[in-house]
């Protein structure tokens, strides 16, 4: 997920936060017009 993550920064979007759901979590991400959405493992 950490690559994804990164992958979304570098595209011009933004990592938001984290979320520790007691499994793998997932995170919060937005894209360059402020779309949401998450990264979850596979």
């Amino acid at each position: 997920m950490d690559a994804a993550v990164a992958l979304v920064v570098e595209l011009g979007g933004r990592a938001l936060h984290r979320v520790d759901n007691g499994l793998a979590g997932f995170w919060v991400c937005a894209d360059p017009d402020g779309n949401e959405f998450c990264i979850t493992p596979p």
